[in-house]
């Protein structure tokens, strides 16, 4: 009994923060969601207001959704560089970001 409500509230965490590799984080209930580590990507927002297009260089991106400073940018249609140093990282930004280099 206890294993399966276990089971279910990791489940429910996961959905809620986004947990999985290849599937955006959950939208919040209330307010606006950052997809940014500490919410820069609020931040440049502001400053570029509604800005509908651009583009961007992320240097130490990381990847493509979870702590990315240019996801949201992403979504509104922007497109950019992403680098980083970690082998590999690429293959997943080439598969949920194509729009990106």
């Amino acid at each position: 009994m206890i294993k399966k409500f276990g089971k279910r509230v990791l489940r429910k965490v996961g959905k809620l923060f986004g947990m999985g590799a290849k599937e955006a984080p959950a939208q919040p209930r209330f307010g606006v969601r950052s997809y940014a580590q500490e919410g820069e990507d609020m931040v440049l927002s502001r400053f570029f207001g509604l800005k509908k297009s651009g583009f961007y260089i992320d240097v130490g991106a990381h990847h493509p959704m979870r702590f990315s400073n240019t996801y949201k940018f992403y979504k509104e249609g922007w497109n950019g560089i992403n680098i980083d140093a970690m082998p590999g990282s690429m293959t997943i930004f080439n598969e949920l970001r194509p729009r990106d280099i």
